[in-house]
């Protein structure tokens, strides 16, 4: 339930198979971003939050994996 109007995105992702690999951030005012600069074959936890006065809840996280062009499967 949004708490006002939705004024942007923020969506998070991190390297699963690296000890301490900090979580990175884009923030997007529409609702498709593409992630880039992807490690090739790894293993990614992602996740949405919207942004209205005050950033929302966290998405259920998504994980997914990269393909040898570093694009998810």
């Amino acid at each position: 339930m949004p708490n006002g109007i939705i004024r942007r995105y923020q969506v998070s992702y991190t390297r699963n198979d690296v000890i301490g690999d900090d979580t990175q951030t884009v923030n997007e005012t529409t609702t498709a971003v593409q992630l880039t600069d992807l490690e090739k074959f790894a293993n990614y936890t992602i996740f949405v939050q919207a942004f209205t006065v005050e950033l929302g809840a966290q998405s259920d996280p998504v994980t997914a994996r990269t393909n040898e062009d570093g694009k998810f499967l």
